[in-house]
């Protein structure tokens, strides 16, 4: 008779679900540790989307201390994008300042370009993310570049995060006694987006395939 062989703990749901928290909880706190000098956002960011970029090793090394590899090993090229990011977010606040002082009949085409622009730049700088922790090293054009090209890949991908920012964000101010979970959302949404990426990435692999 075959004896009945035991769900190994790692596989139960008890354990996903407390783990998963645990390491929300943990890299949120990992992040804004990190993020404090606000130029460092931006390696920060990556290293939290790192930490879910492999979920075949999620029990076999040491979250705090891969934390900050990553963090070491994107800082030049995430610093320099979020740094770009930021340059080009602060002209685009002005070009809409300065073209909503002059043409007062704009209406909401000049806001609505606006938030479309700013969110590809926000687009431009997730998918660098997680190019960042997942490609081989290269130069910053071509880091740049690839980052790109990821998200015409991921467009949809790219609008459900939107969606998801706008979600969130109506349901915080909505509900504030909701904002305790402001101590996990970092790495809750690093861990939803890098698996939607990877989700839609997939649907290429096996098209190639």
């Amino acid at each position: 008779m075959a004896k009945n062989q035991s769900t190994p703990l790692t596989d139960t749901p008890a354990y996903k679900l407390t783990n998963a928290i645990y390491r929300w909880f943990a890299v949120s706190m990992l992040w804004m540790l990190c993020s404090l000098p606000v130029v460092t956002m931006g390696a920060a960011t990556a290293a939290a989307v790192g930490e879910f970029s492999d979920p075949e090793n999620y029990y076999s090394h040491k979250l705090i201390r891969e934390f900050f590899r990553r963090f070491r090993a994107c800082f030049f090229r995430m610093t320099a994008l979020w740094v770009l990011i930021l340059l080009l977010g602060g002209l685009l606040v002005l070009d809409v300042s300065f073209y909503r002082h002059f043409a007062a009949s704009s209406g909401w085409l000049i806001p609505a370009v606006a938030v479309i622009l700013g969110n590809l730049l926000l687009g431009l700088f997730r998918f660098g993310c997680y190019t960042a922790v997942t490609a081989q090293a290269c130069n910053f054009r071509a880091f740049v570049k690839l980052a790109g090209k990821t998200m015409l890949l991921c467009l949809p991908i790219w609008a459900v995060m939107v969606a998801m920012d706008l979600a969130m964000v109506t349901t915080l101010v909505r509900i504030p006694y909701l904002l305790f979970l402001l101590v996990m959302i970092p790495g809750l949404c690093a861990d939803i987006h890098c698996k939607l990426i990877q989700m839609f990435l997939r649907r290429y692999e096996s098209d190639d395939a």
